[in-house]
């Protein structure tokens, strides 16, 4: 990363610097509109039906070989785990 000059730029303060004065130097003005978004007459989902089947057949899917999601759990606790966790 380089500044304007052709100095290059080492320091992280300095280079989010150069980043924001490119960034304010190629912005327009707003001109204050927000734009008109037509309305839509989105139906809502009021129920879901999933079944055992559809739950044993989700945690199949799992690849076993993963690391664990954003919940922290693996995929393999789902796949030994699986009779007990499609039941309701």
């Amino acid at each position: 990363m380089k500044n304007p000059s052709g100095v290059a730029l080492t320091d992280d303060k300095a280079i989010a610097n150069a980043f924001s004065d490119y960034f304010v130097s190629v912005t327009v003005p707003s001109n204050k509109r927000v734009p008109d978004f037509p309305i839509h007459n989105i139906p809502q989902l009021n129920s879901i039906d999933i079944d055992e089947q559809d739950v044993l057949n989700a945690i199949k899917k799992l690849k076993c070989n993963l690391s664990a999601g954003p919940d922290g759990l693996p995929p393999v606790l789902f796949r030994r785990t699986k009779m007990a966790l499609s039941s309701p």
